[in-house]
């Protein structure tokens, strides 16, 4: 399942920006006969007793993820009237924030496209079926508060504090030689929105680091934190080129731009 440019853009928002994304009030499954795309053009079945199926938020309709698969599904069975008349190919799915005209919020094809006929027995979604998948440089605890958001009874808080942090190639966050965290928002002026409906999140401003003052082993990932110190992983992003950070070298940077991010 693949998040619309609107709700890329809101989670960004939410996490790195000053915006805050209100929780869904209600979700409903909708059937549509063509990819609709991130932007949400919806050619929707209509007729012969076709309505949109309520689906959440709710506990008891969508799971959790399970060891770490950053993977939501539907925990039952989500089934449809049935059609008294020809509902045509379909094709995709999606999630939509009202039981009419509304938003799409996420969608995917169907694993088989699936043309339905009048009086043929009431299309389901068998539990499972449906799954909701973050990317992989999201962090467990990260795509959990997300998907809890969107398709369960919790609500995920807008976080008071963003850092950049960098990690080693011994899996471990860099902790000597004057190292600290860089402050980075949440804040407008920290970080740019979307573009033409890309989706990409974007550091606004040069984030540099001093010359360390000891050495600081081999920096392989950058990690996004909600804490100066401890707190939460949000995100991690290999580096395109890893190399040792000796004392008094140039410690690392990330110009204007350098850091990008999508939630999809």
């Amino acid at each position: 399942m693949s998040l619309s440019n609107l709700l890329e853009e809101t989670i960004g928002a939410h996490l790195l920006r000053s915006g805050e994304w209100a929780k869904p009030v209600a979700l409903y499954l909708a059937l549509l006969k063509a990819d609709p795309g991130e932007t949400g053009v919806l050619d929707e079945v209509t007729g012969g007793d076709y309505a949109r199926l309520a689906a959440g938020p709710d506990d008891a309709l969508w799971s959790l993820p399970v060891e770490g698969n950053k993977q939501f599904a539907n925990a039952v069975d989500l089934t449809f009237a049935a059609p008294t008349a020809d509902w045509g190919r379909v094709s995709h799915f999606a999630l939509m924030d009202a039981v009419t005209g509304g938003a799409m919020l996420a969608y995917a094809p169907l694993t088989v496209p699936r043309e339905i006929y009048g009086n043929d027995p009431a299309p389901l979604f068998a539990a499972g079926d449906l799954k909701l998948t973050f990317a992989g440089h999201l962090s467990d605890f990260l795509a959990e508060c997300i998907g809890t958001h969107l398709l369960r009874s919790g609500s995920w808080e807008k976080p008071q504090t963003i850092t950049v942090g960098l990690q080693t190639d011994t899996g471990a966050e860099v902790a000597n030689g004057g190292y600290s965290r860089l402050a980075a928002g949440p804040s407008d002026a920290a970080w740019t929105g979307p573009e033409d409906g890309n989706g990409q999140h974007a550091n606004a401003t040069t984030l540099a680091w001093p010359s360390p003052t000891a050495d600081w082993g081999t920096v392989v990932t950058m990690e996004l934190w909600d804490a100066a110190a401890g707190g939460n992983a949000l995100v991690a992003i290999p580096l395109a080129t890893v190399r040792p950070i000796v004392a008094g070298a140039l410690a690392p940077n990330f110009q204007a731009g350098g850091i990008s991010l999508t939630f999809d």
